[in-house]
Parts: structure tokens; sequence; C-alpha cells
């Protein structure tokens, strides 16, 4: 289970929490292979979690395992302070009472995208229609309601676990100490459940399937992206679950993109402009796939954002590139090849999905490499040019009435 105040960027509003933020992470007793997503154990995911809605500090509870030791490092990489504790009576000692927590089932898979922060950020439990959700684990509340698996609770509340037993199960007991308290409640949204964003793990779960969802969610890019980056994204949710946790494909497929990138450049300054151009496919092709392996590797946490700007170094090679390529004075190089990076990243606003998918720089690349082979280089960076300007002039995608 895992504990957490809300977004410290709340921390000015006059709430049962301040700014200080705990999460609670229990691990389980055995090295459990039904506890691994993504080459991940559950205990890692959920302190992935807590530092994704603010949380600062983790408290392990249970150790001695391959989880805990896995989970102990993952915190540290994501900058949470860790303390190890024996047992829920020790909350309410580290706990304050103006600060909030925030308790989890401990087989509970969340992600930050299906909780409600804005809602339970005062305190409240997450909860679900009974029914169909019971027979999945979730905990049932009465013959209406079922708990979600998620709480938000005040730190003057946990007085009440001194009233319980030592070995008591804490995220039951702060379910019930919620209850009692009338702490309002806040309803799951359906569609959490139904794409696998807010699931329980057990034994039967289908492991493959959740994997899957996960990968979806995570590499799969909008609708709206780059052709390329449709198609590593389809790569690495078909190979992701093999791939997950290789921290050197980040690395290698971003240090062969720049070394193509400047290959290139090369090829153009001896004279192959062409070829130039046709090898700046596979530089695209590998920083894009940098940058799905690294939002894999860092899931849930979005890379920072120096990693969005990778394109900028296909865009730098471009323009090297076709400057080289070119004959004649300086201002004549130089022209063809700004203009080229000026109409591509002119737009009107949001395209048609179509459109906006063509606005790739592995296309343009193919098409001025091309056509540069069977004409000249300057000539093709103007046909490309003439293209992408085009297609960017587009109206934009009209909203559907």
């Amino acid at each position: 289970m895992a504990g957490c105040i809300a977004d410290p960027s709340f921390a000015h509003v006059n709430t049962i929490g301040a700014s200080i933020s705990h999460a609670l992470v229990q691990v389980a007793a055995g090295n459990l292979p039904s506890r691994r997503v993504l080459g991940r154990y559950l205990g890692e995911r959920q302190a992935e979690f807590a530092a994704a809605v603010g949380c600062r500090e983790l408290l392990l509870l249970g150790g001695g395992t391959q989880e805990a030791t896995a989970t102990r490092h993952r915190a540290e990489e994501l900058g949470l302070k860790l303390r190890e504790i024996s047992g829920p009576h020790a909350l309410p000692a580290v706990v304050g009472d103006d600060d909030n927590l925030l308790v989890l089932q401990d087989n509970l898979l969340p992600t930050r995208a299906a909780f409600p922060i804005d809602e339970l950020r005062r305190g409240g439990v997450l909860t679900l229609p009974a029914g169909a959700v019971v027979e999945a684990g979730f905990e049932r509340i009465d013959l209406t309601r079922a708990w979600s698996g998620a709480l938000v609770i005040g730190g003057r509340h946990l007085s009440a676990l001194l009233q319980l037993p030592e070995d008591s199960e804490a995220a039951p007991a702060l379910l019930r100490i919620a209850l009692q308290g009338r702490l309002p409640e806040t309803a799951l949204s359906q569609e959490a459940l139904a794409d696998g964003s807010w699931t329980l793990m057990h034994d039967g779960a289908n492991l493959a399937l959740l994997e899957e969802r996960w990968l979806s969610r995570i590499v799969l890019p909008p609708a709206d992206a780059p052709l390329s980056r449709q198609i590593v994204g389809k790569l690495l949710q078909k190979f992701g679950s093999r791939l997950a946790g290789r921290s050197r494909l980040v690395t290698g497929s971003l240090l062969a993109g720049c070394a193509i990138a400047t290959g290139a450049v090369g090829l153009a300054g001896v004279g192959y402009g062409a070829a130039a151009f046709l090898s700046l496919v596979l530089a695209v092709f590998a920083l894009e796939a940098s940058f799905g392996a690294k939002r894999l590797a860092s899931a849930p946490i979005e890379p920072a954002g120096y990693w969005h700007k990778l394109p900028w170094l296909v865009d730098i090679a471009m323009l090297g590139a076709g400057i080289l390529a070119i004959d004649g004075h300086w201002y004549q190089r130089l022209f063809p090849p700004l203009m080229l990076l000026a109409a591509l990243h002119l737009t009107r606003g949001k395209q048609l999905t179509w459109l906006a998918r063509l606005r790739d720089r592995a296309l343009l690349a193919v098409l001025i490499g091309f056509f540069g082979y069977l004409a000249n280089v300057e000539a093709a960076i103007m046909l490309g040019t003439l293209l992408v300007a085009a297609v960017g002039l587009l109206p934009a995608a009209r909203p559907r009435s």
C-alpha cells in the first residue's frame, strides 16, 4: 500500500494537509512474479505513482525481499526520502496532524492520469459502484459501493490506529477510520477500469494484457504525431515488454542517431548530398527510438523537456547537409535549407490527422534524397520546401458540429 499528500502546488490551500508529503509502500513477503509489470515490482510502481502525485517521503513497510530492495532503489532514483517502519502504529509519529496521507490497497496498480487529485486533495474516499468490481477484488463497502483502493486521510485521524492491534492491515483499517469520520466520497471514472489505468493485481490477472495497455499509454504517440513516431510507437508497443529495463537502449539509439546525423553532414561535404539526406532517415528513426525508450524507462514520469527537442538534431543536420550539398555563394547555399526548416515548422494550428502525420522528417529526407539523386539536391530541397509549406498552409481541422 502507499500513502502520500496531494501535489505540493496545493500547499497554499487551507486544507487538512500541509506541504510535506508521505508515501507508505508495503511490499509482498515473497518475490512473486505476479507483482511485476514491465520489469518493475508493484512496490516500484507505487513509488512512481507517489512521486507523480507530489510525494516527498517514502515509508517502506516490509523488507528482506528483492521487491523491497528494488523499491528502495527506485525511490532514491525518484528523489524520494526513504524511511523504513515496522508497522502501521508508526504512522501517527511520522505523519503530522496537518498532513494528508494517501492510502492505496497493497495490490493496487494506479496511474496518475486516473487519479482525481483535485477532488481528493482535501481528503476523501475514492469509490466504485459495487457489483462486478467486487468480483475483481475491490473491497465492498455496502450493497451499492465498493472501495477503489485509494483514499486520502488527514494525519490527525491516524491516532485511531493505536487502538488496533499492531499487526493490523493498515489499508483496511484506515478505510474504516475514513468511513467512520464521514470523509467525502469521490467516484472513480469507469474508463479507468476499462482501459486498465486503475486495476488490482492478483494471481489470476492477465499480465500480458495489462502490460499491453500500459505500453499503449506510454509509447503510443498522439494520432497526429509524425509518421516515423507512429511507426516507432507501434514497434515499442509490440516489443516493449522485452525491452523494459534496458537503459542501454536509450543511450545506444541516441548515440546512433547523433552519429548517423553527423555522418550525413560529412557525406554532403564530400559530394554525396542525396546519400546524406537518405541516411538522415535512419537518424530520425534512431532518435525517435531513443525518445520512446526513454519514456518507457522513466514511466510514469515524463522525460525532461530537452528530450522533446531531439528532432532539432535532425533539423541541424538537414541544415548542414543542405548547405554543403549546394554549390554557389554562401547566401545561395544557406537560403534553401533555411526555407526548408521554416516551412517544416510552419503551421496554421491543429491539422487533420493524416496531414499532420505527413509533416515527418523521415518522409522529407526520403523525398529530398530521391529527387536529389534524380536531379540535384538544391532542386529537391526547393521541392520539399514547397510541399511541406503547402501541407502546413492547408486549413486546420474543423471541430465537428
